[in-house]
């Protein structure tokens, strides 16, 4: 089953819906008996459920260090030249740094 949050590729999940967005269609269709059980990512998961649905396990978490993964290479020299990498976005900042551009907005224009 794909989700919009799977298929809207081309906008920033904040504008189409936030965190929720990849769990509420499979939250309608668990709970509509279209499907018996959901599996998905926790880090897409919200904090709060919604009546009717339970989180009955989940799994010890793997090494989350970076992977290397090519269907001809095996490793990054390896590659041949031109070939293009691809990667996830870079990790949120820390949420200390809102305070201190806050804090810089703040002195600076009031």
């Amino acid at each position: 089953m794909k989700t919009q949050g799977d298929m809207i590729l081309d906008k920033a999940l904040s504008e189409i819906g936030g965190k929720g967005l990849f769990t509420k269609e499979l939250d309608v269709a668990l709970l509509g008996d279209e499907v018996d059980i959901c599996v998905h990512s926790m880090k897409d998961v919200p904090t709060w459920l919604p009546d009717g649905t339970v989180l009955p396990c989940m799994l010890e978490r793997e090494d989350t260090r970076d992977v290397f993964i090519s269907p001809s290479a095996t490793s990054l020299s390896g590659l041949k030249d031109g070939s293009v990498i691809g990667s996830p976005p870079p990790p949120p900042p820390p949420f200390f740094f809102f305070f201190f551009f806050f804090f810089l907005f703040f002195f600076f224009f009031f």
